[in-house]
């Protein structure tokens, strides 16, 4: 699910773009998996994105599903600042793709998901990063994906 802007950061690439990189995942990664779903919620929302807004909106949608958030490790640490963190980290099940120890991990709520080395320490901005410095991104990136980004000169 891409996110709109949020109060402490805007996105730069359009959601419909970040959407359709979803769609291909999906559809190359995970076989168009009926378990997963990839969703435009946020976007429908608008700005600003606020997570436990998400939340409550899928829980409304989807009332019977028991949701899983992933992320960065950089972003569970940030996750305490959001708006309604507290209540959020109580109410969801996270899954932390980190090599690092962190506060909170590998609980009842929270599951650390170990990299393999050829991503420890990286993150999206990082791999943007790389993407404008025309660096070779096929550590990170699938083939599908990286011959999205290249068509539509996105990050550069």
């Amino acid at each position: 699910m891409p996110s709109c802007n949020r109060l402490d950061k805007s996105i730069g690439t359009p959601g419909e773009q970040r959407l359709q990189m979803l769609d291909v995942v999906w559809n190359t990664a995970f076989r168009a998996s009926p378990r997963l779903l990839v969703s435009d919620l946020e976007l429908q929302l608008g700005p600003p994105t606020q997570l436990r807004r998400t939340l409550l909106q899928l829980g409304a949608i989807y009332p019977d599903t028991e949701f899983w958030f992933a992320y960065g490790g950089d972003a569970y640490q940030d996750m305490p600042n959001w708006p309604g963190a507290r209540e959020f980290m109580r109410d969801i099940h996270t899954v932390v793709f980190t090599e690092h120890e962190l506060p909170g991990l590998d609980g009842e709520r929270v599951v650390r998901l170990h990299l393999p080395p050829a991503m420890h320490d990286m993150s999206s901005s990082h791999v943007r990063a790389a993407v404008a410095r025309g660096q070779d991104t096929s550590a990170w990136l699938s083939e599908p994906v990286r011959q999205y980004i290249d068509e539509r000169g996105l990050y550069r």
